[in-house]
């Protein structure tokens, strides 16, 4: 499907098409040279047309590329289109989807921003223009007016039904986003990703004989879809069925799950109190690449046995940012706060102690920590500085020791200093 204003029509590409380009890892580095090759063929090939000729044939290029989610190929030509009709909304909102595509937040988010102060996101094409990359970056709550919108407007899409329920879920409102699910699934049951996001949705939300009949009635393709086998299992797991959800493992097992799984499995056996079988979970998935989360899973599995030498070491290695990540993993900047909460959760809590602002400077050094203020319980300065050093030089290990001379610290203003008994450590960012 497409939608249109004036002469624009932007596609609105299946869910399943859009999901499994969300689902392909960022790549770290698209390519400077093929980025430049894609270039010089479209200059190739608009060489010798008129200006608007060139204009017309590089917007579709833009337009088909979005259709089948090649963002970097409709990257290249929507600059190009800018170049040549710089004032041109229609240009602005394609490249503020090829941007967001491609993980380049400040750009989509300044073009979507130029459009809509310019011209306001009027009509089909302006709210879907703005909604498809808000939800690339994440922007929940922008997302979800701007798909709400859309959906007022006449000829409503299960694609965008999806996108709406993702949001909605995101922002924890699980019933609302079960509804949009339905009609997402309603418009195409035979769907596996929209039967996924349906499923996970029903089972969050504890509908789950709903769930279950909807995995019973999709018969061979759970059986064939480890995502469905999984979500299976996390019911069986939810209804202390612990024997039927191992039953329903095994075959899954043997036909192989992936790193990215098994941190899922991981999370489903914690939240079951299945240590045992959550740590299993949580080391296969470190065995097939690194996952922050994963080293985190392990960290709070010994706090639960009282193992705090393992757990701090967990929590460190989970702020590494130096090794190379697993299939789907998120980056160890994402668990920043959540490893800094275990950290402090293992310190010892004293009657006395100060609070210390610690201003990190902005050198590159410091990795995710530039230019942040943290705030530090200590009995010390050198304490206090001392838990700082360990964090930064775990995010970034094998480097040279911190050098004191890129903190700042100073006693905290009196209304931040603790009163009574407390857990030495850093606070907050």
């Amino acid at each position: 499907m497409v939608v249109s204003a004036s002469n624009l029509q932007i596609p609105v590409p299946e869910f399943e098409t859009l999901k499994a380009a969300w689902d392909r890892p960022p790549e770290s580095d698209p390519g400077e040279e093929r980025e430049k090759t894609l270039g010089r063929e479209l200059d190739a090939r608009v060489g010798a047309l008129p200006r608007k000729a060139q204009l017309a044939y590089l917007r579709a290029e833009t337009l088909s590329a979005l259709g089948r989610c090649d963002y970097l190929t409709a990257f290249v030509a929507a600059r190009r289109c800018q170049h040549r009709d710089r004032r041109s909304s229609e240009s602005l909102l394609l490249a503020a989807i090829a941007s967001a595509g491609l993980h380049q937040r400040s750009q989509a988010i300044g073009l979507i921003d130029t459009v809509a102060k310019n011209t306001g996101l009027r009509g089909r094409a302006g709210l879907w223009g703005a909604a498809w990359p808000l939800v690339l970056l994440g922007e929940w709550f922008a997302a979800e007016a701007t798909l709400q919108a859309l959906q007022r407007e006449p000829g409503a899409d299960p694609t965008v039904a999806a996108l709406l329920a993702i949001c909605q879920a995101r922002r924890n409102k699980i019933q609302s986003a079960i509804a949009q699910a339905r009609v997402a699934f309603s418009a195409g049951p035979r769907q596996r990703d929209r039967l996924q996001l349906l499923v996970d949705l029903l089972i969050t939300g504890g509908f789950l004989a709903e769930a279950e009949r909807l995995l019973r009635d999709a018969g061979a393709m759970v059986e064939d879809d480890t995502k469905l086998g999984l979500a299976r299992v996390r019911l069986f797991l939810l209804r202390h069925d612990f024997t039927g959800a191992d039953a329903h493992l095994d075959p899954l097992r043997q036909r192989g799950i992936r790193g990215h799984e098994w941190l899922d499995l991981g999370g489903m056996n914690e939240a079951a109190r299945r240590d045992r079988e959550a740590e299993t979970a949580y080391r296969a998935a470190l065995a097939a690449g690194f996952y922050p989360a994963a080293e985190l899973g392990l960290a709070r599995l010994a706090m639960h046995r009282g193992d705090k030498t393992a757990a701090r070491q967990h929590a460190l290695t989970a702020l590494d940012s130096t090794r190379p990540l697993g299939e789907q993993a998120t980056p160890a900047v994402a668990f920043l706060g959540a490893a800094l909460g275990v950290l402090l959760r293992l310190e010892n809590v004293v009657s006395h102690a100060t609070a210390w602002t610690v201003t990190m400077s902005g050198n590159a050094e410091l990795g995710p920590f530039a230019s942040r203020v943290l705030l530090v319980y200590a009995q010390t300065e050198k304490q206090a500085g001392d838990f700082v050093r360990t964090v930064v030089e775990a995010n970034n290990p094998g480097k040279a020791p911190l050098n004191s001379i890129l903190l700042r610290m100073q006693r905290a203003p009196d209304d931040r200093q603790p009163v009574g008994a407390i857990r030495e450590g850093i606070q907050s960012l």
